[in-house]
């Protein structure tokens, strides 16, 4: 079961600053610039975790940030640039941006890594400002700022997977029957490896169809007519009070492909979600979560 949407924040790293430093050794008197670069900032990337299911953990950390790079040093000596941060997610998760809703990465291969902020670059040493007429520049460049945004991290839709299955059935099949047709002009199937490899692709795009089928075939559409608010039904908008926390939320319950974080819709497979159907006004729910429990008292149930 899986949590369908957390927000949180996150920053790439700060470029190091650029070094003012002068060669000073033995025997030389006045020796040129030698302040070196500072490193670049960690970049942060969104990455499958195909052993996750769930996005509960972004519940207790939500600011997530890229090591800043390391400032220069004398001797043309470089900054070391800083680690890339990797956030890892279950497989299908959707990143928005906060403000604006632009989609920064769609995790829904197995593997898959994505470039959301870029780290800041790092600061120029004071070599590079060395000219004809100024020959001990006193001054360098500092490192660049990293990027910082609030990311929305949710699951996909119905209208999501009903376009994937369309594309599935239409454009993947024809794609793949075109390269079945021409790779049996090539003769012998014996030793034809174009062959084998589009059977195989002919299969895996067959089992992705009949995994999307089977997800739409069970979806269940709820008639509001027969919602009532004695006790938390899918369909119904719980307001909550965290016990922990000291604060007041809301949620609607819905179908796991009708996840809408905008309009604050959660599953009823999400862990918080399962934790309230059939729960009364007044009672207190406990939410089992891998960092421990959350407790819920419902405040309301209405339509």
């Amino acid at each position: 079961m899986f949590t369908d949407y957390a927000k949180i924040y996150v920053s790439s790293g700060k470029g190091g600053n650029g070094a003012v430093s002068f060669r000073r050794e033995k025997y030389i008197a006045a020796g040129g610039p030698d302040g070196g670069d500072g490193g670049k900032g960690g970049d942060v990337y969104f990455e499958v975790d195909q052993d996750s299911n769930t996005l509960i953990d972004f519940r207790y950390k939500k600011k997530f940030k890229a090591q800043n790079g390391e400032n220069g040093e004398g001797a043309r000596k470089s900054g070391k640039s800083g680690e890339d941060l990797y956030i890892k997610v279950p497989i299908g998760t959707v990143v928005k941006d906060a403000k604006t809703e632009e989609i920064l990465a769609d995790m829904s291969e197995k593997g898959q890594k994505t470039l959301v902020l870029h780290g800041g670059r790092g600061g120029r040493g004071n070599t590079h400002f060395a000219t004809s007429t100024r020959q001990a520049p006193r001054f360098s460049q500092g490192g660049e700022e990293g990027e910082e945004k609030e990311v929305i991290l949710t699951q996909e839709g119905y209208d999501k997977i009903e376009k994937e299955l369309e594309f599935l059935r239409t454009e993947k099949r024809t794609e793949i029957a075109e390269r079945i047709k021409v790779a049996l002009g090539f003769g012998d199937l014996s030793e034809n490896s174009e062959y084998d490899e589009a059977k195989n692709a002919q299969a895996e795009n067959e089992g992705k169809i009949a995994e999307l089928e089977n997800k739409i075939r069970h979806a269940k559409i709820i008639d509001e007519a027969e919602i009532d608010t004695k006790t938390v039904q899918i369909g119904n908008t719980v307001k909550l009070y965290d016990v922990e926390f000291e604060e007041e939320v809301e949620y609607t319950i819905v179908g796991s492909t009708e996840v809408n974080l905008t309009e604050n819709k959660i599953s009823n497979e999400s862990p918080i979600g399962k934790a309230l159907l059939g729960a009364k006004k007044g009672s207190t729910v406990e939410v089992n979560a891998p960092a421990g429990v959350i407790k819920y008292q419902i405040l309301s149930i209405t339509k």
